[in-house]
């Protein structure tokens, strides 16, 4: 019941459900992290991590993702980095490419271009077309064209079908009198 609320975006049943559950684990503790963080409510998606680190539960790759998420959605980058080094360093995680890409639209939506594509450029695997895409997004927003089209590009690379980088490439184009 906690998924069906928090999907139809009914928060409050979902708190009501999680809150009546005699013995959470880790399902219902990151089905409440979940729909806090991808329904506008990251504060307190963090606040339930949290007694949920308190509870002493386990934490995996899922729990991770939607506080990321959390942290991305109002522009909390620092926090964003820390979660992601206590991801390593504490709970022996291993990043995916999700909470890469999670990093990488939190320093975009932050402003923090370069480091953006520095994190994109350093990942141990292909850049992903939602990291790529992030970036476009983030370049498109903060003005910055030549970064904008670089990305755009190496998102061609990835996924030749991505029509969202073609709109980014005309535009830089056009707007250069290219």
């Amino acid at each position: 019941m906690i998924f069906v609320y928090g999907e139809v975006g009914n928060v409050e049943k979902a708190r009501l459900y999680f809150d009546d559950t005699p013995e959470r684990n880790i399902i219902s503790w990151n089905l409440m992290i979940a729909a806090y963080a991808h329904k506008g409510y990251p504060q307190e998606a963090h606040g339930i991590f949290h007694d949920m680190v308190l509870h002493g539960s386990r934490i995996d790759e899922m729990t991770f993702s939607s506080v990321l998420v959390a942290c991305s959605h109002i522009g909390l980058v620092r926090e964003a980095r820390n979660y992601f080094v206590t991801l390593i360093l504490d709970f022996e995680v291993t990043p995916l490419v999700e909470h890469y890409c999670c990093l990488v639209d939190a320093l975009g939506r932050a402003g923090k271009l370069q480091t953006a594509e520095d994190l994109i450029d350093s990942m141990p695997f292909s850049p992903s077309d939602v990291a790529l895409a992030s970036l476009v997004s983030a370049s498109r927003i903060y003005n910055d064209p030549i970064r904008e089209a670089r990305a755009a590009m190496v998102l061609l690379d990835v996924d030749s079908n991505d029509s969202s980088a073609y709109l980014s490439l005309s535009r830089v184009f056009a707007s250069d009198g290219s």
